[in-house]
């Protein structure tokens, strides 16, 4: 349908919304259609609820246990409460368990990805889903972006209204007609409301941003009115329901990445996690670094159901591949933007591994077998550089390079090393002998000459010894 929606949409396909003899038609062929809709609404509910494969019957087993984790959870925060514990902010969705049960729920069970619904059910699960999303959204939001809340929700559902009546054209043009008006009516209502829904805290340019999105928004919904008063309703189809789907798919992932931070504070918070020494000394610090991981998650997803519901999800994922595989040709050497992304994203995720696996060591593993300081800042060294190394051939075969010409590559660079570079490799070596023959470790004191200080870091290529007098000396 929106596939169609952005075809032609500058072509008038429908008679202007004025002409009589339409609604006459209109008003004969309504209690037909009506019927047949229900009867089909009917069909897909009955064949949901029997047929197995649909998930039926899993789907009300997943809110159960959901529920019952939940409530758990609420019954948890509630002890935290009164012994004094300190709790996170984001844990406090547990305090309406079946609606976040039920939110987690059905957004699950209406993403295309896992269940393959009839569209009529998934309309239906789509539009109650929103009414647990709006109580756990309702303690953060002020009373007027509430209102702004219930207003897009309502309206959404009278676009899947207009979606069913589409079939008799003046019918569904004059729903999108009113629910256009309406949400131009609920904009403009909304100049009252700047300072309750911008915070105390915001700067100013935070309220100019949204006073020049909402007249922004204004604008395209008066030509979404314009066009569907006139006959363009594919031009209309695609301004007013996109809009609405684009704010409604925001708070779903908004409602989605409350219950997952909520899920993670919690995990962090309860056996087994809560006994590692790592979670107890920084679970702030991982509790930040999940929920940033969450929000990259929830705007990804925004952004596929957003392009998918558009009918430009085909269309953008050709266009990137398009510009990926596009290739740099110099001679014999052809690389795509692709390919450099691929590299980066190879030698960064070897980075956040090494760095998360020298964090686990040191908080965890290292205390737990009571190993030598010097010993444990080796084999974290060691193992950094392993890491870093592999990723960067890796990342190297993902560039698409021949091994063989590297081959060639490194063998007139381990030259130039015999001519130039034989400082650094000397005290490579240096390091790597320290590191592993230990003759001192991290924290003795030495004297070199007329230096005394403690050593604090042994590396690869320099040392640093802290002096008594506060200076480091590498």
């Amino acid at each position: 349908f929106q596939q169609k929606a952005v075809a032609g949409i500058l072509v008038q396909d429908a008679p202007p919304i004025w002409t009589i003899h339409l609604w006459s038609d209109a008003a004969a062929a309504l209690p037909e259609h009506a019927g047949k809709i229900a009867s089909a609404y009917w069909t897909d509910v009955a064949k949901y609820l029997r047929d197995p494969r649909q998930g039926g019957a899993l789907h009300p087993a997943i809110f159960i246990f959901l529920a019952l984790v939940f409530s758990a959870a609420r019954r948890k925060i509630a002890v935290w409460e009164k012994s004094g514990a300190d709790a996170s902010s984001a844990i406090l969705v547990f305090e309406r368990p079946y609606a976040a049960a039920l939110a987690t729920t059905l957004v699950f069970v209406t993403a295309p990805l896992f269940f393959q619904l009839p569209t009529a059910v998934r309309q239906l699960l789509t539009i109650v889903s929103l009414v647990p999303m709006l109580r756990l959204a309702r303690p953060m939001i002020s009373a007027s972006v509430a209102f702004v809340l219930y207003m897009c929700c309502f309206l959404f559902a009278v676009d899947t209204l207009r979606q069913v009546f589409g079939g008799i054209q003046v019918i569904g043009q004059a729903i999108l007609v009113a629910e256009t008006l309406a949400a131009i009516i609920v904009l403009y209502s909304m100049r009252r409301h700047y300072r309750q829904i911008i915070a105390a805290r915001a700067q100013s340019s935070g309220l100019i941003i949204l006073k020049a999105g909402r007249f922004l928004l204004i604008i395209v919904l008066l030509v979404a009115l314009l066009a569907a008063v006139a006959g363009y309703t594919r031009l209309a189809r695609l301004l007013t329901p996109g809009i609405l789907a684009g704010g409604i798919l925001g708070f779903v992932a908004f409602a989605s990445l409350r219950v997952g931070g909520g899920v993670v504070a919690l995990a962090l918070r309860v056996w087994p996690l809560s006994s590692l020494q790592m979670v107890a000394r920084h679970r702030e610090l991982l509790e930040r670094r999940a929920y940033r991981l969450l929000i990259w998650i929830a705007v990804g997803g925004w952004l596929v159901r957003y392009l998918s519901y558009l009918g430009l999800l085909d269309p953008a994922w050709s266009l990137a591949h398009a510009l990926l595989a596009a290739k740099l040709e110099r001679g014999s050497i052809a690389i795509s933007l692709g390919n450099v992304l691929e590299f980066v994203l190879t030698v960064w995720l070897a980075y956040l591994l090494s760095r998360f696996l020298r964090f686990v060591l040191q908080e965890d593993v290292y205390p737990r077998i009571d190993l030598a300081p010097g010993l444990s800042y080796a084999a974290s060294s060691l193992l950094n550089y392993i890491i870093l190394a592999l990723g960067f051939v890796a990342a190297i075969g993902a560039l698409g390079a021949d091994f063989s010409r590297v081959s060639l590559l490194a063998g007139a660079f381990s030259v130039g090393i015999g001519f130039g570079l034989q400082g650094v490799v000397n005290n490579f070596v240096s390091g790597l002998i320290l590191l592993f023959e230990r003759p001192i470790h991290v924290g003795d004191t030495v004297e070199v000459g007329s230096l005394q200080g403690m050593v604090r870091r042994i590396g690869i290529r320099a040392s640093v010894i802290h002096t008594g007098a506060g200076a480091d000396i590498i």
